[in-house]
């Protein structure tokens, strides 16, 4: 059964983590860090997909909001109050704002929207992007890699207290038991 479940992983893992990052996605990121620590992905190829997808992902949302923008402004306008505010701080500082959007949970599709709504050339705006997303997916992609290897080296060590472990949750199992079975019983009544 795992060989199946490493194999489809191989087979369809890096779509998937494609598909993950252009919606959203440090979670599906850091999960696939943590299969490459072992050995089910190659963290490179996992790292290149994030990437790829996260930009395109921008890239889309930002170019429908620059030619679309009426439609995107009446489908998202809940956002509306926080697309403004994305605008105001575009236009104090677009650069870094453009490089680390993605790094602030729930920014990253306010961001791209406002950017297409601004003035922000379509160039410029792909260029910040990308330096973005290889740097998100450089920090996701290792640190889900070096979790994977830190908390494999915490389950071997697990392993050593194994059976003592279950030896306790035994243990606790039947002095819970115990407790609740004496618990249940009642005095019996004595006549008056």
């Amino acid at each position: 059964m795992f060989d199946d479940l490493n194999e489809l992983l191989k087979t369809w893992g890096y779509l998937a983590l494609f598909i993950g990052t252009f919606l959203e996605g440090e979670t599906i990121l850091i999960v696939a860090g943590v299969l490459a620590s072992r050995g089910t992905l190659n963290l490179h190829y996992a790292i290149l997909s994030a990437f790829c997808g996260s930009m395109f992902g921008d890239q889309c949302v930002f170019l429908l909001a620059r030619y679309k923008s009426s439609w995107v402004l009446k489908k998202f306008s809940k956002w509306d109050d926080k697309i403004s505010r994305a605008l105001r701080l575009l236009e104090r500082n677009s650069i870094w704002l453009l490089m680390c959007f993605r790094f602030f949970y729930g920014l990253r599709n306010v961001i791209s929207i406002a950017a297409g709504l601004s003035q922000v050339p379509k160039g410029k705006f792909a260029f910040l992007n990308g330096i973005g997303a290889f740097v998100w997916a450089m920090s996701f992609g290792y640190g889900g890699f070096y979790v994977g290897k830190k908390f494999e080296k915490y389950l071997d060590e697990a392993k050593s207290y194994e059976i003592k472990i279950l030896i306790g949750i035994g243990i606790v199992v039947v002095i819970y038991w115990l407790y609740k079975k004496l618990r249940k019983k009642k005095p019996t009544d004595i006549p008056a």
